[in-house]
């Protein structure tokens, strides 16, 4: 944790810092082939927006988060062979990418001039480590605790907006079972950030709760929040097309605060009070 804490850093500048050097980074012959294949994977791994609008789309890109490695891990060595699955994790391939880059930056390397791809390579270095860190910290803080009353999972799932690396960031909440949750009743909350082209930073409460899927925006932009009210009609028929109960839905100026949640909110993984 104390070394996770301080390097952090979102998955997409590694990858934005990526996709803007991948073409020096293939065109440098002294860079090895591996390393630009576990570059090219990388890229090519992530989806479309429109493949998270499908379930299976977005079930796929949650698998594959590196959210669940380890536990895909442990139920490979009880089967004869890998699941596919666990080969497209993307904390597997940021593992294998991080072991090259070391691979190619080694002490032994200096024997030879720098290359105009070394400081690349460096810059990459450093950008997945935080990555990593990243995703280690928020595995972390999605482990199982016995005494909260709800698990909790959270994700960062990158897609391709117009083409270039975007970030969609995701909590899930389920209420466990318990004396407040009557029998055979699911609740669950679905936080969302996002900040889509031309507009603010959106941030997007769903909750299934008492039958009902609740909505709720915030935006620190007037004119996105004014837009959001405007379209809550068409999400409403949208729910009802789906077969979704829908119940309130609005748009704030602002950001969320922890009571607007039907299921009490998920406490941070590290407190700022000391």
């Amino acid at each position: 944790f104390k070394q996770a804490l301080p390097q952090q850093s979102s998955p997409q500048v590694l990858l934005d810092r990526l996709d803007r050097g991948i073409g020096e980074l293939v065109a440098d012959k002294t860079v090895g082939e591996t390393l630009k294949h576990l570059a090219l994977q990388i890229l090519r791994a992530i989806p479309d927006k429109s493949a998270l609008f499908q379930p299976a789309g977005l079930k796929t890109a949650v698998a594959g988060s590196g959210l669940f490695l380890e536990a895909k891990l442990a139920q490979a060595g009880r089967q004869s062979s890998a699941p596919q699955t666990l080969m497209d994790d993307f904390k597997l391939r940021l593992g294998k990418f991080i072991a090259e880059l070391a691979l190619e930056l080694k002490p032994a390397a200096a024997e030879h001039p720098a290359t105009s791809s070394t400081a690349l390579l460096r810059e990459l270095l450093q950008q997945a480590e935080g990555s990593l860190a990243k995703l280690t910290l928020d595995q972390l803080h999605s482990l199982p605790k016995d005494d909260a009353p709800r698990q909790v999972w959270v994700l960062e799932l990158p897609f391709l907006q117009n083409g270039k690396p975007d970030l969609l960031e995701l909590i899930v909440e389920h209420e466990r079972g318990g004396s407040g949750n009557p029998a055979g009743q699911n609740n669950w909350v679905v936080s969302i950030t996002i900040t889509p082209p031309e507009l603010a930073t959106i941030h997007c409460k769903l909750s299934c709760y008492d039958g009902s899927v609740n909505t709720r925006f915030w935006s620190e932009s007037a004119e996105t929040v004014e837009k959001i009210n405007a379209r809550l009609d068409y999400l409403r028929r949208q729910f009802e097309e789906k077969g979704l109960k829908p119940g309130f839905m609005d748009a704030q100026h602002g950001k969320p605060a922890q009571e607007h949640s039907p299921i009490a909110s998920p406490q941070s993984l590290l407190s700022e009070k000391v």
